[in-house]
């Protein structure tokens, strides 16, 4: 069976209108009527702590039992519309005494301390009940919440009585408990990566042998972004954070960078001592050294020429620079008088 709930709070929508629903005309009889054993699929209406007999009545109680509530506050859920459903191909089988059953054995774990009204539909290709429960408990006031686990609980109980009282609804029986088990396994498998790949990590020096470990057990580190991000394994990713090793694996990568710059220094300070060792290792012939200073010393003829001339031409242009432009001779024709 399949079972969910839905909470209606304060202000959006009331149990009138929830009743309205589960007891139409086409559905139901408005009276309650309880089931007898002749036939199948007769009008049929449960209820738990109320003393009416009319949805009126239902609505009235529901209304005067949380206004009892102890603590009152916007947004408090004032209701719960549950629906317990079974498989359309089990639904020839199930009949009004075997709803009836169910449905209080239902209400026993769900709300054995808070008003309960439900009904069958049995309209649709999938049969199924209806119950109305009060958000708070009769007499104390105190709220009618169930947590998530111990609903999940109630759930797993309710399809184990099915198992074992109706086992001819088996293709009804849905595993509750599954998705949570399936999680579970999940997460083992993860923290079973995760030891792994921490072990690995503690007797590498570099990122290097990581990768070469990884190759050798079928996995590899996988890049997002141009930036190394985890570790893929049988054609899942695990990220290095989620594996605990994300600093690790940025101090490793730090410390290939720093390596891969004292290598690059190291090559080249050699390049500059093996250049400087080749301009040592020249030979130079003293014979031309000594040439070149006595062409210094003992210049030819050609060569004082134009020395000589180049030296005039400076001293010339020093005089003219100290000199000045030639200034114009202003004769007594020209005044103006």
């Amino acid at each position: 069976m399949i079972i969910k709930s839905m909470s209606r709070t304060t202000g959006k929508g009331n149990i009138g209108g929830l009743m309205n629903y589960m007891f139409r005309e086409d559905k139901v009889m408005n009276l309650l009527k309880y089931q007898t054993r002749e036939g199948k699929f007769k009008p049929c209406t449960i209820k738990h702590l109320l003393k009416g007999e009319t949805l009126k009545e239902w609505a009235e109680e529901f209304e005067m039992n949380r206004l009892d509530r102890k603590f009152n506050r916007k947004g408090a859920v004032e209701l719960y519309h549950e629906v317990i459903s079974f498989a359309r191909s089990d639904s020839h089988m199930i009949d009004d005494t075997m709803l009836t059953d169910i449905t209080r054995r239902y209400i026993s774990l769900r709300s054995p301390d808070a008003p309960v009204v439900a009904t069958f539909h049995k309209d649709t290709e999938h049969v199924h009940v209806h119950l109305a429960i009060a958000g708070s408990k009769y007499l104390t006031g105190m709220a009618n919440r169930m947590g998530k686990f111990e609903f999940g609980r109630i759930k797993r109980d309710m399809e184990s009585y099915q198992r074992d009282t109706y086992p001819e609804l088996n293709r009804s029986l849905v595993e509750h408990g599954r998705k949570a088990e399936m999680i579970r396994a999940k997460m083992k498998r993860r923290d079973a990566v995760r030891k792994d790949i921490q072990n690995m990590v503690s007797i590498v020096s570099s990122m290097e042998e990581l990768r070469q470990l990884l190759e050798e057990k079928g996995a590899s580190v996988y890049e997002r972004g141009g930036k190394t991000s985890g570790i893929t394994l049988n054609g899942r990713n695990f990220r290095f954070r989620s594996l605990g090793i994300e600093e690790d694996v940025r101090r490793m990568e730090k410390e290939e960078e720093l390596l891969l710059e004292l290598d690059d220094l190291r090559h080249g300070k050699e390049g500059k001592i093996r250049e400087e060792e080749t301009m040592l290792s020249t030979p130079v012939r003293l014979d031309s050294l000594e040439r070149d200073f006595e062409e210094r010393e003992n210049p030819s003829e050609d060569e004082k020429e134009t020395t000589e001339e180049h030296e005039a031409t400076i001293v010339r242009e020093d005089l003219n620079d100290s000199i000045g432009p030639p200034q114009r001779v202003i004769r007594r024709d020209d005044l103006e008088l």
